[in-house]
């Protein structure tokens, strides 16, 4: 998923801001064992920052973690307001398809088609492969 670093670097950065900006940094050359272990420094200090829960799960499936990013997943899904929620949906589709639990799978991509989100017609294609 592409970044969304809107982050500069400056003086007077907080040590959570400098972390974020190196995740992101790391995330951007898709390094996403160092992105990974910054987002989670990030997660520790700030645990209620869906962006940053996001991408620490987009690591992890990168980093074949697929149950941890299962996890992070469920509850951006779960919490709803936040910019990642359809995003977050289509993600743990994926990690249920590639997990083998295609029922669940298939719950996720049908919801994304009714509800006509942005990966709707790449949920098509997926649910059409899963039946």
């Amino acid at each position: 998923y592409p970044s969304v670093n809107g982050y500069r670097s400056g003086n007077e950065l907080s040590n959570v801001n400098e972390k974020l900006i190196s995740a992101f940094n790391y995330y951007d050359e898709a390094n996403y064992k160092k992105a990974e272990t910054y987002f989670k420094a990030v997660l520790e200090k700030d645990p209620s920052n869906s962006m940053t829960q996001f991408y620490l799960a987009t690591c992890f499936m990168e980093n074949d973690k697929l149950l941890e990013a299962e996890i992070y997943l469920k509850d951006l899904i779960f919490k709803q307001d936040h910019l990642f929620w359809e995003q977050s949906q289509w993600y743990l589709a994926l990690i249920y398809a590639d997990l083998g639990k295609s029922e669940n799978a298939k719950s996720i991509l049908k919801s994304i088609i009714q509800e006509k989100m942005t990966y709707a017609s790449e949920a098509k294609k997926i649910l059409k492969s899963l039946n």
